[in-house]
């Protein structure tokens, strides 16, 4: 599963959820992004750059297989980046494990780093067993068993429509889902998923919206040039019955389709292919 998407979209949605893994305050004065270091092309997985200078910059890595030299990569990335920025202020290192195993031990040489708060390890299995945030409840989902999938997507589908008003937050959330299940399960289709785990309120809002302008857009511009010649209702009626195959064919059925267009589903029978 490529989980390096994911986390990496989740931590864009919610930047102070890493604060949050850490026991912190969510102080709102963050931005996530990702960032190369040239000369060696190194990548950080994730830096949460602070709006303030009293705050400290976190230089996040997530690790999901086995890698003995890992802290060696992690600590030579970081000792270029302060250099080429010329950074003098206070940071921080947060790994971030799929599970203990994979941890390789910190080196003998870079302990002094985690005694002394630089160095923060954590393990995603065991926090997908704790009570939290909406967001936490979201990153838990990259290492639930598929076993107990299903029932914790429609816990955080319920979050998210309680807790996240309707619209682009919501919709980036419920997107986000739908993209982990595809990873999980990438022998089924996309649509397939969203209807079996509950995420249809996505195909209510996203791909319905798209849909519904886009049917819009057809039927007038169809019905624009229809109606230079016959009259611009009847144009207009034409050019949205021409919209009708589009709609059916991307799986929409004949309903959603009259819905769709303000066409009645007689209409939209009389067209069906």
């Amino acid at each position: 599963m490529k989980t390096d998407t994911i986390l990496y979209e989740l931590f864009r949605l919610y930047p102070t959820l890493l604060l949050e893994l850490l026991g912190q305050p969510p102080v709102p004065s963050y931005r996530f992004e990702t960032q190369e270091v040239k000369q060696v092309t190194f990548r950080f997985d994730g830096l949460l750059l602070p709006a303030h200078p009293g705050l400290p910059l976190y230089f996040l890595e997530c690790q999901f297989q086995k890698d003995k030299h890992f802290y060696l990569r992690l600590f030579g990335e970081i000792a270029l980046y302060l250099k080429q920025k010329r950074y003098y202020g206070d940071w921080r290192a947060v790994v971030l494990f799929a599970r203990p195993s994979l941890d390789p031990g910190v080196p003998v040489f870079y302990q002094n780093f985690e005694e002394s708060g630089l160095l923060h390890r954590l393990y995603l299995k065991p926090i997908a067993q704790q009570p939290g945030s909406l967001r936490l409840n979201i990153l838990q989902l990259v290492v639930v068993s598929k076993p107990q999938l299903q029932r914790r997507v429609a816990q955080v589908v319920q979050r998210v429509q309680a807790e996240v008003e309707q619209g682009l937050a919501q919709e980036k959330i419920l997107e986000l889902l739908s993209t982990l299940l595809v990873y999980k399960f990438p022998e089924r289709e996309r649509r397939e998923l969203e209807m079996a785990f509950g995420l249809t309120e996505l195909s209510k809002t996203r791909v319905y919206q798209e849909a519904k302008e886009e049917g819009r857009v057809e039927g007038e511009q169809a019905g624009v040039v229809r109606g230079k010649k016959e009259g611009k209702l009847e144009g207009k009626l034409e050019g949205k019955l021409e919209a009708v195959p589009a709609l059916l064919a991307r799986g929409f059925s004949v309903e959603e389709t009259a819905q769709i267009l303000g066409l009645s589903v007689a209409q939209v029978q009389s067209v069906q292919p």
